[in-house]
């Protein structure tokens, strides 16, 4: 079961450095606030596999090692940093879910966790570090069983919030993006918990597949939600409402085609094929238009069409 587990978690990580990589390039280009918190999200939530991997190659190549003194307390060791990033994986989701509602981590949630966190940890190391070997394994059940329904239920009431956020959106597009996204976590932490009532053998490699599971969903959700319908939202506007804002704010018909093509979701590089001009042509028309209408990105730039399309 231990070699098994390192495969699977091996697999896992080679597609969450890809989604790392897809959600980095995504941001990259269109600049939007969430996918920095995402991206930061699925760095964690591989390195908790790669904590995870570790354990299980102690577990499988170290355990017949009865002569290796230090082999407990390596292994209570991990056992601290995978609860230390369960942990920042929630606080990091939230903020996910939080970027998505354009809205910021509020001081008294930073708070909280701080002060929850150095709790948890103070508590599981001091029980990992100096209990007992024969009453360890009860205890820290008991620590994971109380530390993983926090996690549970602080994710829940989030991802819930960010579900009943997307219904009252006035953009439908935004509103598919959001709730594919609230839909999925939802789904996928409902399935961890319920998880816990099955019998170990069935618990350890379910487990073990939703590590490939939340690491195929950014391909996914990215490629058929994000680029697919933000990137349309502003389309929805008229002509005339469109140049309303391009003569107000002395916005150039260069400006205006590159304009159009960045709601369309086109990179530099598709924008200046289809103008037929230099890739850095393109870049400077594009902070051009960013200094007249005071954004700083292509997730601003939409915004600000949809805010001034309600002002008549």
């Amino acid at each position: 079961m231990g070699h098994a587990a390192i495969f699977i978690n091996i697999a896992a990580l080679i597609i969450g450095a890809l989604a790392v990589f897809y959600s980095y390039q995504t941001h990259k280009t269109y600049k939007y606030p969430f996918l920095r918190s995402y991206m930061i999200f699925l760095i964690f939530f591989n390195i908790s596999i790669l904590t995870d991997l570790t354990a299980n190659y102690f577990y499988t190549n170290l355990a017949g090692d009865t002569d290796t003194s230090q082999y407990p307390l390596v292994i209570r060791i991990i056992a601290i940093f995978v609860y230390f990033f369960y942990i920042a994986l929630t606080y990091i989701l939230i903020q996910v879910t939080q970027a998505l509602r354009d809205k910021k981590m509020s001081s008294r949630i930073k708070l909280c966790f701080a002060v929850g966190t150095a709790l948890v940890m103070v508590i599981y190391g001091i029980g990992v570090l100096f209990s007992p070997q024969d009453t360890l394994h009860n205890r820290l059940i008991i620590v994971d069983i109380f530390v993983m329904t926090t996690i549970l239920i602080l994710t829940y009431l989030f991802l819930i919030r960010l579900l009943i956020y997307s219904k009252k959106l006035p953009d439908p597009n935004k509103s598919k993006i959001i709730n594919a996204f609230g839909i999925f976590y939802v789904s996928g932490y409902t399935l961890l918990f319920a998880l816990i009532a099955f019998p170990e053998s069935i618990r350890f490699f379910s487990f073990l597949g939703t590590h490939l599971l939340f690491n195929l969903f950014p391909f996914f959700w990215i490629k058929q939600y994000l680029q697919k319908y933000w990137s349309v939202s502003p389309l929805i506007m008229d002509k005339v409402n469109l140049d309303r804002i391009y003569d107000k704010y002395g916005i150039s018909q260069r400006e205006r085609d590159i304009a159009g093509l960045l709601m369309q979701g086109k990179s530099n590089k598709e924008i200046a094929d289809s103008l037929y001009i230099a890739p850095n042509t393109v870049k400077n028309h594009i902070h051009s238009l960013f200094q007249k209408l005071q954004v700083r990105s292509r997730f601003q730039l939409m915004n600000f069409f949809l805010r001034n399309q309600q002002k008549p």
